[in-house]
Order: structure tokens, then C-alpha cells, then sequence
């Protein structure tokens, strides 16, 4: 009983851990292509200027702003479980090729991660 739960636990760190480390390199790609977490990030292609000119409103989420890293973060992990879930919404989407590759890699990782965690 005990190893089941040691085993539970294990996997869910695993999901805590994964989904952290898929945000973080989603949310780094919007800044590499804009070199900036500031207005620049509204003025280049990536996946948050995208999503913000498709997507916000006064009084959501605003991921622009150097203050506003939560927002970003958020955001980011909400695509990293979408993807590691395979839900996908379609509400955050890649915008830019190397987005798209960076969400193929990302994708074989959920791929393998789900194919260890079940098998």
C-alpha cells in the first residue's frame, strides 16, 4: 500500500516537474524572439503577441510588462498541461517556426513521459 503511494507520488512530481520545465522554455521563446518582456514583445511574432491581440481583454490575464511574470508563467503552464494532456484547446498556439518546433519537441516529451508513466 505504501509503495503505491510512493509510486503515486513519484508520477505526480514527475507531471509538477515536467509541465514546470515546458513552461519555462515556452515562455523563454517569446522572450529570445523579442528580446524583451516589455511592449517589444506585442511588436515581434510569438506565440503571446499572437495570443494577446486574438485573446485579451481588459481585466484577464496580461502577460506584457516585466511586473507581470505570473501572468506569463501562468499562461505558459496552461499550455504545457494542455500539451503533456494532449486537451489542447487551441487558445495558446505556436505562431512562429521555431515555435512550432520547439512544440513538436515538446510534444514527443509529453509522448514519452505519458508512455512511462502508463506502460
Amino acid at each position: 500500500k505504501s509503495q503505491a503511494k510512493l509510486e503515486l507520488f513519484k508520477y505526480i512530481f514527475l507531471l509538477i516537474v515536467t509541465s514546470h520545465i515546458m513552461a519555462c522554455g515556452w515562455c523563454f521563446l517569446a522572450f529570445a524572439q523579442s528580446g524583451s518582456f516589455e511592449d517589444d514583445l506585442l511588436n515581434t511574432d510569438n506565440w503571446i503577441s499572437y495570443w494577446y491581440n486574438q485573446t485579451y481583454q481588459e481585466g484577464m490575464l496580461n502577460p506584457v510588462g516585466i511586473n507581470n511574470d505570473k501572468n506569463r508563467y501562468v499562461l505558459s503552464l496552461f499550455w504545457s498541461l494542455q500539451t503533456i494532456t494532449s486537451i489542447g484547446y487551441g487558445n495558446i498556439v505556436p505562431f512562429t517556426p521555431l515555435e512550432w518546433w520547439f512544440g513538436c519537441f515538446f510534444m514527443l516529451i509529453a509522448g514519452v513521459l505519458w508512455a512511462y508513466i502508463i506502460g
